[in-house]
């Protein structure tokens, strides 16, 4: 009995088997239009529709595998209707090897055949389901495709969409897998805001999807985080060191918060009234990619000394210093793995700029730079004193610039 019920198990394991592979794999997106953005993404739908749906996913990920299936009813809900569209992106962060290699596979079905990339996705999520991603996914994924599997492997060894997708991902904030982002009418990338919540974490199940897809103004729905330290290159109106309206040294602590807490893509607010000592904000921000919290600090009289802003910005050092001119000291602190952070000081405008670069790469131009903090005159002086950072000699100084 145990050998005829094996038997039945096994001959309906290979009738799955082959059903699937006998069934079309381009058919669910018969008919949808399909290209891809300015910078490479895969997207879906008619390109009218006035709102896009943006998955940051990793095939080898077990949430995203299981989210699948609520991307796929959202695509024949209201993709194929033209009600929205929906955007791919390629963040392989699960696995060392295989998260990479299904990204850049996923790819080349696209090279190799107009509209591959979207059957290719469904037959690489199946494979990853099962546990069945390994050395033969490319010749596996040709034969269901009906492509040249060679091609397919040999395309992938230079395939890096992902790439751009990851860069993307990492100003976004976008810290795991799937992730559910939006872009409005304008085209402006952004998270959904619901029930006065910011929903920056995880696939957004099918309900809330509909809700923002058939609200009589989607665009309201999404929070599109404005850059923290665009200031920093800014020439008109409030420029470094104001902030917001918020000038150290100037403006009063009184209504600061309200400030902060008018913004939706601040969260996490936290305000300390000692009024003999000091008062403060904290707060994070949407898709400022740090743990640590910004904050505004005012003195014992009540007025602002302090405002520190960190995120992770596309800002470079070059571009602030074209705008801020050169600095008047450095100081370079080693963070023991393999990067470093520079703090660029221009006493007269009482700012310091905050950089981080790897150690091997070295500093230029290019640096990246991921902080600011403005000071109150006083508090600038004191900092001085207190750091005593070396002169500025360029970005060729960067020795220089460590203490010991």
């Amino acid at each position: 009995m145990k050998r005829w019920l094996m038997i039945v198990i096994a001959l309906l394991i290979l009738t799955i088997t082959v059903g699937a592979q006998d069934s079309d794999p381009f058919a669910p997106y018969d008919g949808i239009p399909f290209g891809r953005t300015d910078d490479g993404a895969f997207v879906l739908g008619d390109p009218d529709a006035p709102i896009t749906i943006v998955e940051f996913a990793d095939f080898i990920c077990p949430h995203c595998q299981n989210y699948h299936s609520t991307v796929a009813e959202f695509i024949q809900l209201y993709v194929r209707t033209g009600q929205a569209r929906f955007e791919y992106r390629l963040y392989p962060i699960v696995h060392p090897t295989y998260s990479v290699y299904t990204a850049q596979l996923a790819e080349c079905a696209e090279e190799q055949l107009a509209g591959g990339f979207w059957p290719a996705s469904d037959v690489l999520y199946g494979l990853a389901t099962s546990g069945q991603i390994g050395p033969d996914t490319a010749e596996t994924l040709a034969t269901v495709l009906g492509i040249g599997g060679e091609k397919l492997d040999t395309c992938a060894a230079t395939a890096v969409q992902h790439e751009t997708d990851l860069a993307l991902g990492e100003v976004m904030g976008v810290s795991g897998t799937p992730a559910t982002l939006i872009r409005n009418a304008a085209g402006e990338l952004g998270w959904a805001y619901l029930n006065d919540q910011v929903m920056n974490r995880g696939g957004l199940p099918l309900e809330a999807l509909s809700l923002i897809v058939t609200a009589e103004n989607p665009d309201s729905l999404v929070l599109v985080p404005r850059p923290l330290l665009s200031i920093l290159i800014s020439t008109e109106g409030c420029v470094a060191p104001c902030w917001r309206d918020i000038i150290p040294g100037e403006t009063p602590f009184a209504g600061v918060a309200d400030v902060i807490r008018a913004d939706r893509q601040f969260y996490e607010i936290e305000e300390r009234l000692e009024p003999t000592d000091a008062q403060g904000v904290s707060w994070h921000s949407v898709g400022s990619g740090f743990n640590e919290p910004n904050f505004i600090v005012a003195g014992a009289d009540g007025v602002v000394e302090i405002v520190s802003i960190f995120e992770a910005s596309t800002l470079s050092l070059g571009e602030v210093l074209s705008v801020q001119s050169e600095p008047e000291y450095a100081l370079a602190i080693n963070n023991n793995n393999g990067g470093a952070i520079l703090y660029t000081f221009f006493p007269a405008k009482s700012i310091v700029v905050v950089s981080f670069m790897a150690v091997e790469a070295g500093l230029t131009a290019e640096t990246s730079v991921i902080g600011a903090q403005f000071f109150s005159e006083p508090r600038m002086k004191e900092l001085l004193t207190s750091a005593v950072p070396a002169e500025w000699i360029g970005f060729e100084g960067l020795a220089s610039y460590f203490q010991e």
